[in-house]
């Protein structure tokens, strides 16, 4: 007999909120990351998915909430819970005089964990960067420089490790591996929490979604169960359908048996009340002006002349 045994919940998250002033960021959010699941967090531009991963970490504090990280409070013990977490943002940052190798001697010590030479090798040969391992960061594509953040994150074997845009700047084959190297580190029982506007490939490596919009959840479940909750969403639909869905990107779909139109519309009269075919004609010979009224004139002028002469 299978058994039905849940794994803990390593990320547990209860009424979370973050305001900064008058925005409201994240909004009473509450979801938990079991051991070995991969979670996508997805959601528009603004919907606060970077401000729940910052407070997850322990980088912005929290305006209200729980969080507890592998059974530990982040309130009460942050040192702790970021002993227990890995973050890649979007946008890495590095020391401009320290090289690869020594960025992951670095990260070492910040974690008080024992990284052997043969570790770093490791880490180097997996991300496909050994061969920049002399070099600084500034001499490296973005490509490399998100490799580096990455092996960086993974150099004291963290229990949660949450990414913002992991794919940013990497090539076909490097989001392949990455995606593959999360698969893996899952299996191993680590927490992995996605977040990326590329939805197609979080929907190849997660085992749940959740969807925020305005700092408030939308969803949270599986792909195909999201598919039999929404009425309006396909069956067969992607996340990309889903997310578009629910966030109001999409228009509902009409009903399969929409109400047809009346087949027969009133038809316009055929044969409208014409215009009178024959108008009542202007009249063709309007009425002259008086063609002699020069010669009325002289007329006058002989009767004016001929009162004159008799009065003489």
């Amino acid at each position: 007999m299978e058994s039905n045994h849940i794994p803990p919940a390593i990320v547990h998250v209860e009424n979370l909120v973050k305001q900064y002033e008058k925005t409201l960021a994240v909004d009473h959010l509450s979801f938990q990351v079991q051991a070995g699941e991969v979670l996508g967090l997805v959601g528009p531009n603004g919907a606060g998915k970077t401000s729940t991963m910052r407070c997850l970490c322990g980088i912005l504090p929290t305006t209200s909430g729980q969080i507890h990280i592998g059974g530990v409070s982040l309130a009460t013990d942050p040192v702790a819970v970021k002993q227990q977490i890995a973050f890649v943002p979007a946008d890495p940052k590095f020391f401009d005089y320290l090289t690869v190798r020594e960025h992951l001697r670095l990260f070492a010590r910040l974690y008080h964990c024992e990284a052997r030479d043969d570790d770093m090798d490791q880490l180097l040969q997996l991300l496909k960067i050994e061969d920049k391992q002399h070099h600084l960061p500034a001499a490296l594509s973005r490509g490399m420089q998100q490799k580096l953040m990455i092996a960086c994150a993974l150099i004291h074997n963290p229990k949660v490790l949450i990414f913002d845009e992991p794919f940013t700047g990497l090539d076909p084959l490097a989001i392949r591996n990455i995606k593959q190297l999360l698969r893996q580190r899952a299996k191993a029982g680590v927490a992995v929490i996605v977040s990326s506007h590329l939805l197609g490939m979080v929907e190849a490596i997660v085992d749940r979604v959740l969807i925020l919009q305005h700092g408030l959840k939308v969803a949270h479940d599986t792909v195909h169960s999201l598919t039999t909750q929404y009425p309006t969403i396909r069956e067969t639909a992607g996340l990309e359908e889903i997310f578009l869905q629910l966030t109001g990107g999409l228009p509902e779909p009409q009903t399969s048996n929409p109400e047809p139109q009346t087949s027969n519309p009133e038809p316009q009269t055929s044969n409208p009340e014409p215009q009178t075919s024959n108008p009542e004609p202007q009249t063709s010979n309007p009425e002259p002006q008086t063609s002699n009224s020069e010669s009325q004139t002289s007329n006058s002028k002989f009767e004016l002349s001929s009162e004159l002469k008799e009065e003489e």
